[in-house]
């Protein structure tokens, strides 16, 4: 319902869509009614249980959308995952709208994980 009625949007600027335990398929709902949305400026989406799979169909809209102004996300949830932020740097190559890209994440579970991969480099 919500994904169809962004496809035709002409009024609603900013969505707040935090903290709704949207995963990947939602993600994948809502990027492809973003595609065809002209006029959404403000999108939030911090707090959710977005992965790389949802992160990849982001990319896509965020390479052809240029009405997206700012743009809210939370480095995803799932384990083991590469980096949601290394996904989403070549859709700024293409897009020329995002002025304002806020990216937060777990900074406890990211120093963890980095703290690893170094380790795990010295051992072999």
């Amino acid at each position: 319902l919500l994904a169809d009625m962004l496809k035709t949007n002409t009024t609603l600027l900013d969505l707040q869509f935090t903290h709704t335990n949207m995963g990947n398929l939602a993600a994948k709902v809502l990027a492809k009614a973003m595609i065809h949305n002209t006029t959404l400026r403000d999108m939030k989406l911090q707090g959710n249980r977005v992965g790389n799979i949802g992160l990849v169909a982001l990319e896509k809209v965020l390479k052809v959308n240029a009405s997206l102004k700012e743009l809210v996300l939370i480095e995803g949830d799932d384990k083991g995952e590469a980096s949601g932020i290394d996904i989403l740097s070549n859709a700024f190559k293409y897009n020329v709208g995002v002025k304002d890209l806020t990216w937060s994440c777990d900074v406890e579970d990211r120093l963890d994980r980095l703290v690893r991969r170094e380790a795990r480099k010295f051992m072999h």
